[in-house]
């Protein structure tokens, strides 16, 4: 485990940075994937029924289409949280020092998040997020106050 002081100085390793970003980016996309299934759920069924003269089977269809959608949606929202839980316990392990479970992530779809999570917010606030009253605490304390 790792003391307080090398959490704060590997905390803005440029691995562990990237890492970040994609794991910001990863919920991120969650998110909008979340928004689209209440888009698609809502809307659809919504907007076919205010049609005038819409038949009972097109109504239904709505339905069907909007709950196929959803199956779809969702799928990416989970794929896509449970990608970032995942990039976020290999950031854990690094810093501070113990090997945790489900740290296997797609190296290529990170890489790439990041590189859209930096280039549209940067690093800086990415950067010294874990508060400087653990520097000196010894490894279990630290972590514990993280």
């Amino acid at each position: 485990m790792n003391s307080g002081d090398e959490i704060l100085e590997h905390q803005n390793d440029g691995h562990v940075i990237a890492l970040l970003a994609a794991q910001r980016q990863l919920y991120s996309d969650a998110k909008k994937w979340h928004l689209a299934n209440g888009f698609a759920v809502i809307g659809i069924p919504v907007a076919v029924s205010l049609l005038p003269k819409t038949s009972a089977f097109v109504q239904v269809g709505s339905i069907a289409v909007a709950v196929i959608l959803s199956r779809v949606f969702v799928g990416r929202a989970e794929a896509r949280q449970a990608e970032g839980t995942r990039v976020q316990q290999l950031v854990d392990s690094i810093l501070f020092d113990v090997r945790l479970p489900n740290t296997d992530h797609d190296e290529e779809l990170a890489a790439r998040r990041a590189r859209d999570y930096i280039r549209r917010s940067g690093t800086q606030d990415l950067k010294d997020w874990f508060p400087d009253c653990i520097r000196g605490l010894e490894p279990g304390r630290a972590e514990y106050e993280c």
